[in-house]
């Protein structure tokens, strides 16, 4: 018994301070710098992301006399937006618990951020390619919105957690507003619904 509890003695004075401290800086709810900067950061993205599904709602008039289109075809464009979305959260979403998040929102940016130019590229009777496309950019955000709120699950606890997660979010009703409102301006100024979307 002795001896059993010498061992442990001794066990515990071979435990470098240093390692307790890394271990409890892990699991820590001490919000930090670095923190702070990847969820503005996610903030930041989130918002363009929500700005940009938005937009079309406030340049859907130019949009509709560019293609020649009625208030049916109109409503298709939303329509494969949300539908592409809708398929494609779930697999991002597999992926994001497998494979390197960093990465997977990384090639999500590059599908949304191509997606998005190539569709203002268009000439007036490419109205079907422009839905693809726009379902394209419906796969880049479904990529972002998955897989973005785990990364802010990884670096907080806590109430912190909620916290940094109310922040992310909020980009959701100031990016639609922001998109619609912003989008509808640039639209009318430059005359073009091309610069409002991109």
């Amino acid at each position: 018994m002795v001896c059993c509890t010498h061992a442990v003695s001794t066990s515990s004075q071979n435990v470098s301070p240093l390692h307790v401290t890394s271990f409890k800086n892990l699991f820590s709810d001490r919000v930090t710098g670095k923190k702070v900067f990847v969820v503005a950061i996610l903030l930041a993205v989130n918002l363009l992301n929500y700005m940009d599904r938005f937009t079309i709602a406030g340049v859907l008039g130019r949009l509709q006399d560019y293609f020649f289109l009625n208030d049916k075809e109109s409503g298709v464009i939303q329509t494969v937006f949300v539908v592409f979305f809708m398929i494609f959260a779930p697999i991002c979403g597999y992926l994001g618990d497998r494979y390197n998040r960093k990465h997977i929102i990384t090639c999500g940016l590059a599908v949304w951020i191509i997606g998005v130019i190539l569709s203002t590229l268009l000439g007036r009777t490419h109205f079907y390619i422009f839905l693809f496309l726009r379902g394209i950019v419906g796969i880049g955000e479904a990529t972002y919105s998955t897989v973005a709120p785990t990364i802010i699950g990884d670096i907080f606890y806590g109430p912190t957690r909620s916290i940094a997660l109310m922040v992310f979010y909020f980009a959701i009703p100031v990016g639609s507003g922001l998109g619609f409102i912003g989008g509808s301006t640039i639209a009318l100024w430059t005359n073009s619904w091309q610069w409002g979307v991109r």
